[in-house]
Order: structure tokens, then sequence, then C-alpha cells
């Protein structure tokens, strides 16, 4: 008793150690997910951000396609065609509205110019550094300026979307300094480039968006070059992340786990591209370590607490059946005398089965020596039947003609040597008791089989006054298979037939050719079938007559012997 306590106390302190390894690597597991579900997350904020980007662009190129193809320009331009002053003032009003509704329904856009095929402003739009919306009398010459020759070169219908430049008024940077990204598109008018439509876009309002994305958010172009950081970080900062960006495959979008800054703080980015028609954009959200260290942290205080809690109740429960186990262990020892009796009981009982398998195996024994002689009896008949007949035939009529007597001694010579064979199959009982059994295979003609057999129960059925007839199909193909065997098939067909058929009577054998669709194709097989004119096989006893050594009794004929 006290070794079990022993083995057990060893057993539990095992499993609890046990059950403590898994944990730690469950937490290691869990830190790993959570680190997961932080980087995906800020993938999607990155995702979320460049999704706004792109709106803001394309609500962009949409309003400038709607102003360079929009009725008050289009009549503008057939107006200076025309150098009709009056309508040209009536429709640089109607343009000036339109262009000052656009920018009252988009906040990101700073000014919305047309620009005459000189380089000279006509209407111009611009939101004030107060947020006011005023058309701009005083206008400028901007045929110098490098986005007005790249924009009017493109097709119509195409845009140019220039640089991040800082805007300039009558050739100065203005003051306070706003940076601009200029959305412009070519306008034609009879078939013919009139100018281009430009409008301004603040980028104060794209890193606005940036800001608002997580704590850490930043862009930056495909050169490399930081545009903005919602911490105001230098470019040196972010070269390593964005290096590893660029280095990325274009199916992923974050970095790898294990990231860490120069400077040691291990941060977990994702990020996202955006498209703006021939430039690229990047936008990258980041959370650093301290953050997720704060969530990890919880997250393991609640699962140390659950575990604490299993594992007392774990113990509680191996506690209460190690003293279920030691209740068991008394009873046992009470109940030992009454179990050795029970087995003893047993051993007897099992002696009687023994015993009594035994017998069945000697009846069974015996039984397959009845059958076995039976089928030695029915077998060994059919041979010596045919030696037994023909010798009377060439005792009878071999006088008569030298090639009756060649003929008759032939068969009774053949005859023979297949009662040897079929001795030494006897002898060899023990392969077919086992299924063991071999076969000869060879190229056989059908016809040349039948015709032997035939042959070879003629005089047995001239002594019966029964007539055997014999109709194959002409040119029946070549099969393979075992001479003996299939000619001891016939062979018991027809002695079986000659047997039950009544003098006057008639065996029929045929044997044609058929088709069998098997496996969705046509199969040639040879069919050969024994009939007579004998008593049959009553219905009730078909479903028996392929077990082994069965035999159908007739109450309207005289039994006959044999083994079935």
């Amino acid at each position: 008793m006290k070794s079990k306590i022993i083995i057990s106390t060893v057993a539990i302190i095992f499993v609890v150690g046990v059950i403590i390894f898994f944990f730690q690597r469950l937490q290691a597991e869990m830190e790993i997910q959570i680190a997961e579900q932080v980087v995906n997350s800020q993938e999607l904020l990155a995702k979320t951000g460049g999704g706004q980007i792109s709106q803001i662009f394309k609500m962009a190129r949409e309003e400038l396609l709607s102003a360079a193809y929009s009725f008050p320009l289009q009549n503008l331009l057939t107006s200076i065609e025309k150098k009709d002053d009056e309508k040209i003032k009536l429709w640089k009003s109607a343009l000036t509205n339109l262009f000052t509704s656009t920018l009252e329904s988009h906040k990101f856009l700073s000014q919305l110019r047309f620009i005459g095929s000189n380089g000279q402003e006509i209407v111009r739009v611009e939101r004030e550094k107060g947020g006011s919306i005023n058309p701009i009398k005083n206008l400028q010459d901007k045929s110098e300026e490098f986005y007005f020759s790249e924009a009017l070169s493109i097709d119509a219908g195409k845009f140019y979307v220039s640089p991040i430049t800082f805007n300039r008024e009558f050739g100065k940077i203005e003051t306070p300094q706003r940076e601009m990204i200029r959305l412009a598109t070519p306008v034609k008018h009879n078939r013919k480039k009139k100018g281009i439509v430009i409008l301004n876009i603040r980028m104060s309002k794209v890193y606005d968006i940036v800001n608002n994305l997580s704590g850490h958010a930043w862009i930056f172009d495909n050169s490399g070059k930081l545009l903005n950081c919602s911490l105001a970080l230098p470019q040196s900062y972010h070269d390593k992340a964005i290096e590893m960006i660029f280095q990325q495959k274009k199916d992923r979008f974050h970095l790898p786990l294990d990231y860490y800054h120069k400077g040691g703080e291990r941060s977990l980015v994702g990020y996202s591209p955006v498209r703006i028609d021939d430039k690229q954009w990047y936008i990258g959200s980041e959370m650093p370590f301290d953050e997720i260290s704060d969530i990890m942290v919880k997250s393991n205080k609640i699962r140390v607490f659950l575990f604490v809690i299993i594992l007392i109740s774990f113990i509680g429960v191996l506690i209460y059946f190690y003293k279920l186990y030691v209740d068991r262990q008394r009873a046992e020892l009470k109940a030992k005398m009454a179990e050795d009796l029970f087995k003893l009981y047993k051993q007897l009982e099992k002696k009687s089965n023994e015993l009594e398998t035994a017998n069945r195996s000697l009846e069974e024994i015996d039984k397959r020596k009845t059958d076995f002689l039976n089928m030695v009896a029915h077998d060994l008949r059919t041979p010596l039947t045919s030696i037994r007949s023909y010798s009377d035939l060439l005792l009878r009529y071999g006088g008569r003609s030298d090639k009756n007597r060649e003929e008759y001694a032939d068969i009774i010579k053949k005859e023979s040597v297949r009662l040897s064979k079929l001795i030494d199959d006897f002898l060899d009982i023990s392969k077919i008791e086992e299924g063991i059994v071999d076969y000869n295979y060879q190229k056989l003609d059908i016809k040349e089989v039948l015709d032997h057999f035939v042959k070879l129960f003629q005089g047995e059925g001239k002594a019966h006054n029964i007539k055997i007839n014999c109709e194959t199909q002409e040119n029946l193909p070549y099969v393979l298979g075992d001479k003996e065997r299939l000619g001891q098939v016939f062979s018991n067909l027809l002695s079986n037939a000659i047997k039950f058929t009544p003098p006057e009577g008639s065996v029929n054998i045929k044997a044609s050719c058929v088709e069998i669709n098997k496996n969705s194709s046509e199969e040639q097989y040879i069919k050969v079938s024994v009939s007579d004119t004998g008593v049959g096989i009553p219905k009730e006893s078909l479903s028996t007559i392929f077990e082994k050594f069965v035999q159908v009794n007739r109450k309207d004929i005289k039994a006959t012997r044999g083994s079935g």
C-alpha cells in the first residue's frame, strides 16, 4: 500500500508538471495570436486610410471631367471664338458659380481654375485661408509653370498628377506655406485643345486622414520619401520600416512579427499601397511594444486566474478518485477468495467447452471422410463406366472392323489415363481442402473438346438407347482454359444426363458465341448448354443443387446411387 501511495504521488506531480509545461506553451501561442491580431488591425487601419485617400482623388477626377465638359465652359469657349464680349462675361460668371459650388461641396479642394491655351488664367475660384470661397479677379500667367505644359501635352480625358509642392502665387511661395498636389486635364472644343482645367488638393486634408488612423501612422511615396507622420517623427526613424516594406511580397501587407526599430523598440507594422494614377503612395500604421505588452499582460492575468482554478479543480478530482481507488482496493481484498473460486469455476467450464469443441471437430472430420469417399466414388465411376461400356463394345463388335477395334481401344486407353489422373488428384486432397489447385491453361477449341466427349459417351448412350446430339456454332473463337478441368465438367454433365434420361430419350449439347455487356463494353463468351429429356429437377430443389454432395430425392423415379 505504501508503494502505491508513493507511485500515485509521483504520478500526480508528473501530471501537474505536464499541465504547467503545456500552459506555458499555450501562453506563448496566445502571445503570437495577439500579435497577429494587432498586426492585422494595423493592416486594416492602413487599408481604411488608403481607401479614404483613393476616394478623394476619385471624386477630384470626377469633378475635373465634369468641369472640363460642362455646359458653361463649352459655351464660354464658343463665345471667345466669336469674340462676343457680352456672352463671354455671362458664361464666365456661370463657370465661376460652377467652380464655387464644386469647392463648397469638397473641403479637400483649395483652387479650381480654367487656364487658356496661352497659359493665362481665365476663371479662378479659391478657398481663402479663413475658409471662405471667392472668385479671384487678379488672374495670373501660368505658361511658365511645369504643370501647365505637362497637362496640356496629354490626351483629352487623361489626367496629370503633379508632384507635391508648396503653393506659389505670382512666382513666390505663399506664407504660411501650404502643400498642394494638382490634378489637371485638357479641355477640348471643336476637336482642338483650348486649355486645361486644374484643381489644387490640399495635402493637409490627406495628412488629416493619416493622423486620425491610429496613434502612429505615416505616409510615404514610392521613392521612400516620408510625406507625413502623425507623431512628427523624422525620416530617419522610418527608413528601416520603409526599406522592409519594399522587400515584402505583393500579397503581404504587414512586416514580420519580430520586426524591431534600430532603437530597440518593438513595433507591429501594417501598411497599404495607394495608387494615384501614375503615382503610388504607402500608408503605414504601427503599435509600439509597450501598448502590445499591456494587452498581453491583461490577457495573461485572465488566463493565469483560469489556470489556477482549473489546476485546483484537477487536483481535487485526483484526490477524490484516489480515495475511491483506495476504497476499491479494500473491497477487492475482501472479495479475493470469491474471485479465486469463480476463476476455478471458469477454468472448469473452459475445459468442458474445449472437450465439446474437440468432439465436434471429430464429428466434422468423420463427416469430411464420408464426403470424401462419396466424391471419390462419384468421380471414379465416370471413367470406369466408359471403360466398361467400350470394353463390352470391343468384345461384341470388335471383330467386325479393325477401325472399330482401334477406336474402342483408344477410348479405353484415354479413359484409363484420365482415371489415373483423377487418382493423383485425390491423393493430393490436402491441396484441394486448402483451396490450392493448379491449373494448366492452354489454347482450346471448344468444338474439338465437345466432339471428344460426345464420341466418348456414344457407347453408353447406345447401351441405354439414348441419342446424343451435338450442335456447335461455326467458327467459334478459341478460349484459354484447363482442358482436364473443363473435360471433368462436361463428363459429369453428360454422365448425369444419360443417367436420368429414360430409353428412347435424347441428350442435346449446344455451343454458341454470346456477347455480354460488362463494364460498359461488350465482351464475347462461349455458352455451352447440356439438356436432356429426363425427369428434370423440381423448382423447390433448384436453390440447393450447387451445394456439396446434395442429391435430389424424388418419389416418381427409382433411387439412383451416387454422391450428388
